[in-house]
Formats: structure tokens, C-alpha cells, sequence
């Protein structure tokens, strides 16, 4: 796979890493991720190290 995620679980770097903030995350504790289907059709998931960076990235996303 990818990079080591905190918690020693190989998983692909994005999913390591909030996608706001940049904090690792422990991909083995409960954490808050959203699903998409980005422009290109492609499905991504984005982890979020908190709720806090979730409402934020969705606040974001909603006001373009």
C-alpha cells in the first residue's frame, strides 16, 4: 500500500492525514470522513482529524 499511518496500519497517504488541518490520524480510532465523487468522476474519501475540520471543510465546500 502506501505510507505508515499513525496506529501502524498501511493505508494510502491521503488517508493519513486530515484534509484540512494536516494533523496524522489514527486510522484504527473512530475519525470523522466524507465521500465524494470528484470532477473528474474519480470517488474519494476525505478523512478529518475532527468534527471541527469536517464542518469546516463542509462549510467551505458549500459557500463556492
Amino acid at each position: 500500500m502506501g505510507e505508515q499511518c499513525v496506529g501502524k496500519t498501511e493505508a494510502p497517504f491521503d488517508e493519513c492525514a486530515c484534509v484540512v488541518c494536516g494533523d496524522d490520524i489514527d486510522i484504527e480510532s473512530w475519525h470523522p470522513i466524507l465521500a465524494d465523487t470528484d470532477a473528474t468522476g474519480t470517488f474519494r474519501l476525505y478523512p478529518f482529524c475532527t468534527t471541527d475540520c469536517r464542518d469546516a471543510w463542509n462549510s467551505h465546500r458549500t459557500n463556492r
